[in-house]
This record gives C-alpha cells, structure tokens and sequence, in this order.
C-alpha cells in the first residue's frame, strides 16, 4: 500500500497549544505502533431514519479508492434481520463506509481508519430514498435485453455507493433505493471498461453497453417519488484520442513526465461530463460511445500546474474518430482542470502511533486530523474543508502527511480534547509518534451550507478572529465541531456575516451555539 517503510527520526515539537519543542530523547511509546499491514473487523448497523428500525437486506459497502470503479465489484455485504453486517477480514487502511437499501437512499460515514488487527463500528442512519423504472431499447427500437443501469448518488464526494439493475426480455429495469435530488445513472452489460470516473459533477442517467457508453439522460427524484426514464440508444462510435503539448505554449522547466499525468480523458455534453475514455499502452485514449455533438476534455497535472485542452468534435454512427488533443498549462487552476479533485495518491511519508489522553492512558474513538495537499483539489476555496479527518476506534491511528516542510498532526476527542504532534519525513517513510491529548474543549452548533457538490462549501468559521481553526470538522447536515480550544472565553464569527458569537470554553467539554442564522447582525451569545 506504501512505498518501502524506513524508520525515520521524528522530532516531537510540543503539543497543542504549548508550541514547546521536545527533547530529541523522549522516550518511546512501550506498545507496539500500528499499521496498514493486515486485517481488521468492521461492524456496521443500519436502519431507518424514519422510525429507527433495522434495515434487513441493505447493501453496506466500503469503498477505499475515489473516484469508484463501478465497473469492478464493491467490498459489500447484506444486513441481516438485525440491521447488522460483519466484515470480519476486512484489510486495513482508510475509507468510506456506505448503505442503501430498498425504500432508502444512500448514506455514509466518511474517512474512517482501521489498523490491521484492530476492530471498528459504525451506525448508517438511511433517509427515505426514491425508485425509477423504464425501458432499455436499442437505435431500431427493440428492447435492450441483460442490459445493467446503475445509480450513483449524488452527494459531493467523488466516493459513492451505486444502485443497480438489469434489464429484462422486454428491456425493463427498477433502480430502488435511489438518492433523490437526481442521480447519475450508468447501464452497461457483459464485459465492461476499467478507470470508471462517476463523480458526480451534474445529476444525470447513462445507459452502458458492453460495447460502449451512452449519453446523459438527465432526471430529478423526489423523496418517495417512483419516477419513470425510458432510454433508447442512439448508436456508437469508436474515438481514439493522442493527448499532446501544444507547441505554441512555453514549455521550459515542465518535465515530459506531463504526458504520463494525464488523469482524465472525457467527452462533454452541454454542459454535462459523460463518457470517460480508457487509456492504452503507448498513451492514447480509446473509447466507443453513443453519438452526438461533444467537447473532448483532457484534463492532468503537470505536477506543478494542471493541464487541460478542451476540443470539440462530432460524431457519427459507425465512423471513427481519431483525434490529436494538445493540452497547454493552466497555472491558474482555473480551467477545466479547475473542476476535478485529483487523487489522493501525492508525496507523503506514513505517521503511526496512539492518542493518549492527559494521564497517559489509551484514548478511544479519536479523529486524526492531516492537512489536504493543495493537490487534492484542483480548485481551491477557502470555503472548502482544509483537513481530512479520520476516525479511529482504537487509539492507534495511521496517517499520511505530505512531505516537505514539517507537518502538524492533530488529534482530538468529541468533547473537544486535543493535541498534536509535529513531524517530518521522506517519501515513503515511516514515523513512529504518539499524540497526548491536552485539557481543551470545543464548540459545536449548525451552519446553512453554501453547497454540497462538487465540494463541500460552507461559510469560514473564524475563532478568534484567526484563520480557520485546523480542528474544525463539518458534516454534510451543516453540524460542525471546533476541538482543541483552551479554557476560557471566545469568539467566532462567519465569513459574510457581521455576527460575534461569543461563548466560554471548559476542558473536556461542548459549548452548543445552535443554529448559527446567516442574517443575525448583532453580538450573540450561547444560550
């Protein structure tokens, strides 16, 4: 899973809030370090948010890579009769853990961490979902047999749980359990395609063939709604792209390495993102794919800077498209390239130790808080999250900061205790440090998001009036937490908002400020 492990010398430089520098001789944790090597148990329940009951017969998946190949089968099982689901061998690492069922839409619980050996829980709460039924028919108008429609849900994050069927003799299919809001739907039968993209750019439908893509049919669900679509195929054709650098550019300094990080190669449809391209030995781009009027997009990094080169084309059926594509550099971030998160795989060394609370002891059910490289996204807003947060069940924990200058590492409790650690490293190394937790507390309340896809946005949370504070952690309900704040008084203001709300911190405890009203315009106090 990570490069070659080398223990490397970590530099402990104090602890949450103390900002002292330890002595190179502090003594080492007495247990072992955890990590990533092995196996572990996940225990999941699930039931409904509308009168709490067990959901039998829910699908529970743990998806570990984003965007999902949905083409490849899900790390999945079924709830039994008591809601309940047991991966008793599932490999460690870190990943997200989602479920729908029949009558239920999507839901999941985000960045959670398991060490091998180590055991996790996990309670899905699903909301009330929705259903779509139609017909597959192909171009003559024959229904479209064996055919699998797939939906993937539609939240801001690129790692979904699809919902899927086949069509039946007559070309039917039902889609249950659907997100509503509008999903993105794929229908594709026998073999299929490799380095499938369904983030979830613009909700839309997409039959799939196993010999090719289709187009976007667009569709909004309302909660409970059983909505119908019927599709008919329009006919295919094969496109193969050679991505190349515009030679009218400036290319001085930028390695050829360029041409091996292009990420994606995709075609555009008014405004929508729909047929992902597979690549090939040698560079290229293949794909077949229904007809139509399209903007090729590819879209890279060249490292520094992100690559993009929009062409527009079209295509006919049964003729072939062979198509040179020069990307140019997009320093800025601002082009297409602008819109794709790009994967979490970046320069970073491996961080493994405990959370221990402020007497020494073992700490349970902490989050570990890594700063997001500026790769991770290709557009960044200073309303967008800053810091992945992990939740571990035990007090080991295994984390990847990125390399360079020295990374701060935090870890805090649901009452708002925290500490961090300090450390540096090489890629592919591997740091061994605990982090001792200290008598801080927190604030929690409820903020009205400004958007859910394709980021997570919401309104800075300022305390203090300081930046953003490393700790603070928001769910996609607008709930959010703020950990590691020293006892005593405080402020927090939102950004377009002239609102102070002031409150008092305790250690080991939660100040509750309730819904935070975006038009409230005077000082403001918890009750």
């Amino acid at each position: 899973m990570f490069a070659a492990k080398v223990l490397t010398t970590v530099m402990l430089l104090g602890l949450l809030g103390h900002g002292q520098r330890a002595p190179a001789s502090a003594p080492p944790s007495q247990r072992l370090p955890p990590s990533f090597d092995g196996t572990g148990q996940v225990r999941v329940r699930v039931v409904s948010s509308k009168d709490q009951r067990p959901l039998a017969g829910a699908m529970v998946a743990l998806l570990r890579e984003a965007p999902v190949d949905i083409t490849e089968p899900l790390e999945a099982a079924t709830t039994d009769a008591r809601g309940m689901v047991l991966f008793s061998a599932a490999p460690a690492g870190v990943f997200n853990i989602c479920a729908r069922g029949a009558g239920h839409a999507e839901s999941c619980e985000e960045n959670v961490g398991l060490v091998a050996g180590g055991a996790l829980e996990s309670s899905l709460v699903l909301p009330p979902g929705a259903s779509i039924r139609g017909q597959v028919l192909h171009v003559d108008g024959t229904p479209a047999a064996g055919v699998r429609v797939m939906a993937v849900g539609t939240s801001y994050h690129p790692l979904q749980m699809p919902t899927q069927a086949v069509t039946d003799a007559l070309g039917n299919y039902h889609l249950d359990g659907v997100s509503p809001t509008g999903p993105r739907v794929l229908a594709f039968d026998g073999a299929t395609p490799r380095d499938i993209d369904v983030y979830p750019f613009l909700p839309a439908l997409v039959p799939f063939r196993s010999e090719g893509w289709g187009a976007p049919r667009n569709i909004s669900v309302e909660e409970g709604e059983q909505a119908r679509l019927d599709i008919q195929l329009r006919g295919l054709a094969h496109v193969m792209v050679f991505p190349r650098r515009n030679p009218e550019q400036d290319w001085s300094g930028v390695g050829s390495e360029s041409d091996d990080r292009i990420q994606r190669v995709w075609l555009f449809e008014r405004g929508q993102f729909t047929l992902p391209l597979r690549r090939q030995e040698g560079g290229f781009w293949t794909g077949l794919v229904e007809v139509g009027r399209r903007d090729l997009v590819v879209v890279g990094s060249s490292g520094e800077h992100s690559i993009s080169a929009p062409v527009p084309l079209s295509l006919r059926p049964g003729v072939s498209s062979v198509i040179e594509a020069p990307y140019g550099l997009d320093p800025s971030g601002t082009g297409m390239a602008a819109l794709f998160p790009r994967p979490r795989e970046y320069a970073s060394f491996e961080l493994a130790g405990h959370v221990l609370l402020p007497d020494g002891s073992p700490a349970v059910g902490a989050r570990v808080s890594v700063e997001k490289p500026s790769s991770s996204f290709g557009m960044r807003m200073p309303e967008a999250p800053a810091h992945w947060h992990f939740r571990f069940q035990g007090a080991g924990f295994v984390v990847r900061p990125g390399v360079g200058s020295p990374s701060v590492v935090h870890a805090w409790l649901e009452d708002g205790r925290a500490g961090s650690v300090t450390v540096e490293g090489q890629e592919g190394a591997r740091v061994v440090a605990d982090i001792r937790l200290q008598e801080t507390g927190a604030v929690v309340g409820r903020v009205r998001l400004l958007s859910r896809w394709p980021f997570l946005l919401a309104p800075q949370l300022l305390v203090d009036e300081k930046d953003e504070h490393p700790l603070t952690h928001l769910e996609l309900d607008g709930r959010f937490i703020i950990a590691g704040l020293p006892p005593g008084g405080h402020s927090l203001k939102l950004s377009g908002n002239s609102t102070t709300y002031r409150f008092v911190i305790q250690a080991g405890r939660t100040t509750d400020l309730g819904y935070l009203v975006p038009e409230q315009s005077s000082d403001a106090t918890p009750r």
